[in-house]
């Protein structure tokens, strides 16, 4: 029978080889931060949002917004807002000044995570020009802001 015998030639002070997975470990935890599946993530969250008072802990994704037009004006639209609560929309100028504004309250819908909001607005849509405007969202549960959505305003000149 062989026996075979080990001998260590670490110096007697220094961290063992545990120690080094260990440390690499979390130096790789550090440098790629978990990430879920962003489809996932947003089915989660339209599940969750209705019942955002029994589920403090849980983040709600960030609303956002879109555009299109219908009936010859601009209808501006979102999700990820918290269902049945107040969201402030408005569409401004660059320059600041409000063109269209109203408060809904967001709903669930069938394709919008989250609550959703559908508003027409008083714009004419669509038009041909540079985007010299913004939408903009507020969900009033959560006082969060959606990103700003650069958007054409016009005006008519019947």
């Amino acid at each position: 029978m062989v026996t075979q015998a080990f001998v260590s030639l670490r110096h007697p002070g220094a961290p063992d080889e545990a120690h080094h997975q260990n440390a690499a470990r979390r130096h790789r935890h550090r440098r790629r931060p978990r990430r879920g599946c962003p489809a996932l993530s947003a089915a989660a969250d339209a599940s969750t949002s209705s019942s955002a008072g029994t589920l403090d802990g849980l983040r709600q994704a960030r609303p956002f917004l879109f555009t299109y037009t219908f009936n010859g004006h601009l209808k501006v639209a979102g999700g990820n807002f918290t269902v049945d609560r107040r969201v402030y929309l408005a569409v401004k100028y660059n320059t600041g000044r409000v063109a269209f504004s109203r408060w809904e309250i967001a709903r669930p819908h069938a394709v919008t995570p989250g609550g959703a909001v559908y508003v027409e607005t008083t714009i004419a849509a669509p038009c041909a020009g540079s985007k010299n405007g913004y939408a903009v969202a507020y969900d009033e549960a959560t006082r969060t802001w959606s990103p700003r959505l650069q958007v054409t305003i016009c005006q008519r000149i019947d």
